[in-house]
């Protein structure tokens, strides 16, 4: 069976790449900048060697979640974990701070009739939440 080659991916144009191609090209980007090898990536993620491989050889291969929060917790990549997800898939777009404040004021506004308590025990879940997105 022959070994699948990476795509040329510095001949590639990133504006006309979309979902996990382009999350693909991202990750081999930032490795690139960093001046580290995949072999690097994937000691410093805990990853498979050969999982990275497929990860940027196959456009088919949906790598997953522990995956990628994996490599976007690589010191100096800049990786966001959130938009890798994006990206492959596995969520979909999170809106723009600004659409985020519109769509959430109707919630504001429920969320002041609860009593004191249960609206502090529901922002403590929604920081637990937000510190699992980091």
């Amino acid at each position: 069976m022959p070994v699948q080659q990476a795509p040329d991916y510095a001949a590639m144009n990133p504006r006309e790449l979309s979902g996990g191609d382009l999350g693909r090209w991202e990750i081999w980007d930032a490795v690139r900048r960093s001046g580290r090898s995949m072999r690097d990536l994937s000691l410093e993620a805990g990853t498979n060697e050969s999982g990275i491989g497929q990860l940027l050889t196959k456009s088919q291969f949906t790598p997953q979640p522990a995956t990628l929060r994996a490599i976007a917790n690589v010191d100096r990549l800049g990786l966001s974990y959130t938009r890798l997800m994006e990206l492959f898939g596995h969520i979909d777009r999170l809106p723009e701070p600004d659409e985020l404040d519109h769509m959430l004021m109707p919630l504001k506004k429920q969320l002041m009739a609860f009593p004191r308590e249960k609206r502090q025990e529901i922002v403590r879940n929604l920081q637990v939440v937000t510190d699992m997105l980091k």
